[in-house]
């Protein structure tokens, strides 16, 4: 269930990272505030993610056995997995216009995150005091999955140190 906010904050961060570098041309042309673009890549991914949703609502209305009240929350749950892309992205697209070499360690350092967490599968899977239940339990992602999981895998609202985790990290 946190795959498609993943791919959401994965797409703005690799897109804002090359949006300065790649419109340079503009900037050279006319006066263009060099925050823009990276705000209008954000903005494009944040409209792309809306539609993912919507999918994602359908697939939910076939294969989801029971619906809860809780799922009214998802739309909120998003604003953190936002504001973390357009901040993560916005440090990508400065730090890779003065260094080229950035792109492949931001990309294995999403890829480490990705795998590291709790995006495909239930943070309790593991065993309690195992080294991959203590490694799922600190990392930060976990808190942004647990937004969107707790809704929709165990019908209940996602905790007050997952908003304020996932909020303070944005």
């Amino acid at each position: 269930s946190a795959l498609v906010p993943w791919r959401y904050l994965e797409k703005t961060v690799n897109t804002c990272m090359d949006s300065i570098v790649g419109g340079d041309w503009l900037l050279k042309k006319m006066y263009v505030s060099p925050i823009t673009l990276p705000l209008t890549r954000w903005i494009i991914a944040s409209v792309e993610f809306v539609f993912s949703m919507a999918v994602v609502l359908i697939v939910f209305a076939f294969l989801k056995h029971s619906w809860s009240v809780h799922l009214l929350i998802l739309p909120l749950a998003i604003v953190p997995w936002s504001l973390l892309g357009l901040g993560v992205g916005l440090i990508c697209a400065v730090l890779f216009t003065f260094f080229r070499d950035v792109r492949p360690v931001v990309q294995m350092a999403l890829m480490l995150a990705f795998f590291s967490s709790p995006i495909l599968f239930k943070a309790d899977l593991f065993e309690d005091h195992s080294v991959q239940s203590l490694i799922v339990k600190w990392h930060p992602i976990t808190y942004f999955a647990a937004l969107v999981q707790k809704p929709i895998y165990y019908s209940q609202w996602p905790g007050n140190l997952d908003w304020f985790v996932a909020f303070t990290l944005s």
